[in-house]
């Protein structure tokens, strides 16, 4: 009798390790096409985005057929590889990001490492926020939105180019010490010709 008892037990204890396996392997994946479009920063280690960054709001998209994110942090934009797995586990590289100077507290160096934090596991919630965890501590949230358009004196064309123009500033030097005569300047005509002079002598060039 006590071996058939003790067969029983064995046999009970064997399902429910097997049931606890199973129920913790049991994650649903995320849908994928719910994480399409234009996402914009909600929250970030606790902070409301809108309340905490001066500036444009940081912004995030997936590109799934490069396993690619991309956005803005704010000042300058970025791209990152990602993975993602079944159990919604997202780790993403240290991203690449332009070098523009940034005047706004916009906190992008933080965002960037936010991005890049390992093991993140993320979701949507049933008011559509996806959010971004780890051990259940929410580091970033975003909600849905749509992508800023560009005011219409930062599309570059042709037309925007031409004309005449004068240096404001150079990287690396001072405008006062470097050009005590002349202040350089830049001419740009539509058939591809750029000319001007750069302080001391005239120079003349193309450009595509």
């Amino acid at each position: 009798m006590k071996s058939i008892f003790k067969s029983a037990a064995l046999f009970i204890a064997a399902i429910t390790i097997s049931f606890g396996v199973q129920s913790c392997s049991s994650v649903k994946p995320i849908d994928k096409t719910q994480l399409g479009g234009y996402w914009a920063l909600k929250t970030m280690n606790g902070e409301e985005a809108k309340a905490a960054l001066e500036g444009p709001i940081p912004s995030l998209e997936f590109d799934f057929e490069k396993n690619m994110v991309y956005g803005s942090g704010g000042c300058n934009r970025y791209t990152s590889s990602f993975t993602l797995n079944e159990q919604n586990m997202f780790t993403a590289q240290t991203p690449a990001a332009t070098m523009m100077m940034c005047v706004h507290n916009n906190k992008e160096p933080q965002f960037f490492q936010a991005i890049a934090t390992p093991d993140l596991t993320i979701s949507i919630d049933k008011d559509g926020v996806l959010s971004f965890t780890q051990d259940k501590t929410v580091v970033m949230q975003f909600e849905k939105g749509e992508a800023p358009k560009p005011a219409s004196n930062d599309i570059v064309s042709e037309e925007t180019l031409k004309g005449k123009w004068t240096l404001t500033s150079i990287a690396g030097g001072d405008m006062a010490t470097l050009f005590t005569d002349k202040v350089p300047t830049m001419e740009i005509s539509e058939d591809g010709k750029v000319f001007g002079n750069a302080g001391c002598n005239t120079y003349r060039t193309t450009y595509k």
